[in-house]
């Protein structure tokens, strides 16, 4: 406890966001939160660096159907291209990325915490 309680004032002198799980990971309230953190932190890092395709024009006046490119930038790491629709003839996967690669550190660690439920 000591040791996550110094951590955590660390994160808080670098005004970094964190949450802290305390208790037995055999517990399934503790297991849930754990396994929830895991898969968004690798919801996240599969996200770094990939680019969004936006299809179409803006509507008109309507700027709250519209995404914010910073914040998409800050809290995601991402990039917005903005397509055409006349320009579109096909959506294929982009290279240098696969799914199943990003997927292997969370899949990984989903089996480690499962096992400790055995």
């Amino acid at each position: 406890m000591v040791g996550m309680l110094a951590a955590a004032g660390t994160l808080d002198q670098l005004n970094r966001p964190y949450a802290r799980i305390w208790g037995q990971i055999e517990d399934p309230s503790v297991l849930t939160k754990v396994m929830s953190f895991i898969r968004s932190a690798g919801a996240l890092a599969f996200l770094r660096g990939q680019t969004y395709g936006l299809f179409g024009g803006r509507p008109l006046g309507m700027y709250t159907a519209v995404a914010n490119l910073d914040e998409w930038q800050k809290l995601f790491g991402i990039d917005v291209e903005h397509i055409r629709a006349a320009r579109h003839r096909g959506i294929r996967q982009p290279r240098g990325r696969s799914t199943s690669r990003a997927r292997a550190p969370v899949a990984g660690a989903t089996r480690r915490l499962h096992s400790l439920r055995r």
